[in-house]
């Protein structure tokens, strides 16, 4: 089992960055500041997800069930160093497939990315992001809206679980449901 000693700081976190990500894509053009901030907020708030769905007694089940929209664009190239960069030409981007991911998933893609690309519109205001793990990389590439990215981080942010019962398991596991 995952402890934490206090999620409030980890969740309190979690609103500073989905302000924050949010920013760029309401008040001005991404520069490369912009974008170094990107894959760092992204990554340290993923991983806070991950950790708070972990830690088992920190969200309400429900919101640990919760799931992201994104579309997914399938692998029709071998994924490399060298091509990683060239998304257009590796996902098949004639066939989008809207998907629901679990939360603890998308958090996996985003903290073992192999791919993180930010998507602009034609002004340069940042959407959100295609993103892979190294371990689909050769399946699926993923788009997830900033939008979505920031609703997850403020929906895991702002859970405060009001009941908790715990029980023992016939395998001897102890058991959590938490609302």
């Amino acid at each position: 089992m995952a402890m934490m000693a206090e999620s409030r700081y980890w969740k309190d976190l979690l609103f500073e960055l989905a302000s924050r990500l949010r920013a760029p894509m309401l008040q001005e053009k991404m520069t490369d500041d912009h974008y170094g901030i990107l894959e760092h907020d992204l990554l340290v708030g993923f991983y806070s997800v991950r950790k708070l769905i972990e830690s088992e007694t920190t969200l309400t089940d429900r919101t640990k069930a919760s799931t992201i929209a994104v579309t997914g664009y399938s692998n029709k190239a071998p994924v490399n160093h060298l091509s990683k960069d060239d998304i257009y030409s590796i996902y098949d981007f004639d066939k989008p497939d809207e998907q629901s991911l679990p939360i603890w998933q998308i958090s996996s893609v985003f903290i073992h990315s192999y791919i993180l690309i930010a998507y602009q519109d034609e002004n340069g205001f940042l959407h959100g992001v295609f993103v892979t793990s190294k371990r689909h990389k050769d399946r699926i590439l993923y788009k997830v809206s900033l939008g979505e990215i920031c609703d997850v981080f403020e929906r895991i942010g702002g859970d405060y679980p009001t009941d908790l019962r715990w029980r023992r398991q016939p395998n001897g596991n102890d058991r959590f449901d938490v609302r």
